[in-house]
């Protein structure tokens, strides 16, 4: 099995091609990444862990979920602290 890691940012990723290319025997990474305030991180983190879950334990392949905190946050446009 050869492995592909797709990191679409910015980019639009349809099922389609994420289906072919797992045809073609590589296997789909995704990662997201989601800033929010500390209060809400147990409970999104939560909600991804249910929803990602593939109900086969001991099988590689559902992923993590990581809560890191972040310093700051710039825009790279303006350079501008992100609120």
């Amino acid at each position: 099995m050869q492995r592909l890691s797709v990191n679409p940012i910015g980019q639009i990723v349809t099922h389609e091609d994420l289906q072919a290319l797992m045809e073609c025997g590589y296997q789909v990474l995704g990662r997201f990444e989601i800033f929010l305030p500390r209060k809400r991180a147990d409970e999104i983190a939560r909600a991804i862990l249910g929803a990602a879950q593939t109900g086969q334990p001991g099988q590689p392949g559902d992923g993590l979920v990581a809560v890191l905190p972040v310093e700051s946050l710039y825009r790279i446009a303006s350079g501008e602290l992100a609120t």
